[in-house]
Formats: C-alpha cells, structure tokens, sequence
C-alpha cells in the first residue's frame, strides 16, 4: 500500500511540474527535444518572418527593418530554376506562400530575428515560461534533434531508405540515384550524369525506348520548397529536418540537412556542414528555445 501511495505521489509530481509547461509548449509548435530544450516543430517560414518585419516597422525601426529584409534575387542569382522571376516577386510576399519555409537570408538576420522573439517571447504576460532564449541550434544540439536521441541514424526517420513501405518519399530534396554521383579530385562528392529513359512512339504505340543522360546541375527535374508540415515529422514532432530547405547553425555561419535541390547525400546526419557566404535559395534556419526559468 506505501508503495502504491509512493509511486502514486511519484507520477503526480512528474505530470504536474515540468512536464506541464512543455505539454503547453506544444501549442506554440515548440517541441521538447532534452533537458530545459525545445526547438520549433518547422522551418522559419515566410508568414513568421513577415510579421517580424512588420513589427519593426510598426516601432519605426527602419533601419533594423531594411537590414533584416531578405534578398529575393537569390532566385534569380538560382541557375537551377529555369522558371525564377516569379519566385523573386512573389515568393516571400504573397499570402499563398506564407507557410513556406523562408530563404535568402544570413546568418547575421537569422541570429537579429532570434534575438527579437527572445524579447518579444520574455514580454508576452501569457508567456509559457518565465524567461526563455531564442537562438540558432549547435550543431551537436541540431543533430540530436534530427535523430530523435539516436546518434546512430543515418536520417531523421528509422531506416536506410529515402522512401517508406508505400514508395512515398521521405523528404524534398534532388531525387537522383547513386548511380549518378561521383568524386571529385578533391574528394567531393558531385553529380555525374543523370540517365532519363526516352520513349518514341508511333501510332500511339511505345515504338523504342532507350536511355539518354544529362548534365543533373543543369536544374533538371528540380522542384522547389514545400509547404512546412509536408512529409511526417521524426519522433519530437519535428519537419522537415532532412531536405526542402538546409538549416543554420550557431556554430560560425555553418548549415546543414540538405534541401529541395541537394542530392539525398546531404540528407544524411552526418554529412558535414557548409558554410554559408551568401544567402541562397536553398538555406533558411529553425530555431531552438533554451528555458532559463520557469
């Protein structure tokens, strides 16, 4: 009976101290990952950062407005899209993107974002927690995440396989086969040759078919983002964390987890970062909230 009471009191004083907070956390998209931990169940998106904007604005903060603006051209600067200039004008703006992951931004506007959810976050009287830091994940932080804990995961979800037991793929990124990558003399892997099957037909009956390559950097058969709940989220509810758009880092301008035209390599946990010079089409970040107080 007293070990009853005990394990009883037990599960009372777990469900309804720190768990709690982190259950209410959930409905703000920040999901639990360890420790006093979280990180935001979805890439940055496009409607998030517009409203940053128009905060900064509405304080007239222009300055801080202008610098934090991000550089649409780097869809036209994208020689893999052949189809960009719509993308450059309506991409970021327009509403039917609003829930698509934002790119074109740097680190240096990635870092001015989390440090103004920081203070908006601490002000907020219907605050979750007391006192929280907004700020880019570490690289030993991101990777964890991604893994769901298991350091031993080649992707975000369980498996050795880019599709699962339907033949949906797991993730957006550049679908080409190994057969079509290769090493380059400086021990890089890049995309060889990509092998398209051509059929002709005559009187509406397949007549040949035969194989013919392409060069795969030349944007063939690329796509572009998707809307941020795509794919199924890895076991902490997190999306997207392979694939559609590469994440910052805190850890000196690094980013990494692949994109919608990165080949399924850079999909892997433990392919090594890049580093961003230049904002691209390709890169946008998420962010992790560190708890302070509760």
């Amino acid at each position: 009976m007293k070990i009853y009471i005990l394990l009883s009191l037990g599960l009372l004083f777990f469900c309804f101290s720190t768990p709690k907070p982190y259950k209410k956390a959930k409905k703000q998209h920040w999901m639990y990952v360890k420790d006093s931990l979280l990180m935001s169940a979805y890439e940055m998106s496009n409607g998030e950062y517009n409203a940053y904007l128009k905060d900064l604005k509405s304080q007239n903060q222009l300055t801080a407005y202008k610098i934090a603006m991000p550089d649409t051209n780097v869809w036209a600067n994208d020689p893999k899209l052949k189809f960009n200039q719509p993308f450059v004008k309506f991409y970021f703006q327009h509403p039917g993107y609003s829930d698509y992951p934002l790119v074109g931004v740097t680190h240096q506007q990635a870092i001015a974002y989390c440090d103004w959810l920081t203070q908006k976050t601490n002000k907020d009287p219907k605050r979750v927690f007391k006192k929280v830091w907004v700020r880019l994940p570490t690289q030993a932080e991101w990777k964890y995440a991604a893994g769901a804990g298991n350091p031993n995961r080649n992707y975000p979800w369980q498996g050795e396989f880019l599709r699962n037991s339907k033949g949906m793929f797991l993730a957006n990124y550049k679908t080409i086969g190994d057969e079509n990558l290769a090493v380059d003399s400086n021990g890089n892997v890049v995309v060889s040759k990509c092998k398209t099957i051509v059929k002709t037909t005559i009187d509406h009956k397949t007549d040949t078919t035969y194989y013919n390559y392409h060069d795969c950097a030349s944007g063939y058969g690329s796509f572009i983002t998707v809307r941020l709940k795509s794919y199924f989220p890895n076991e902490l509810g997190l999306y997207n964390m392979a694939g559609n758009v590469s994440e910052l880092l805190a850890d000196n301008k690094q980013y990494i987890g692949g994109d919608w035209s990165s080949i399924a390599y850079y999909l892997k946990l433990n392919t090594p970062t890049r580093t961003l010079n230049k904002s691209l089409s390709t890169v946008g970040f998420r962010y992790v909230i560190e708890v302070l107080e509760f």
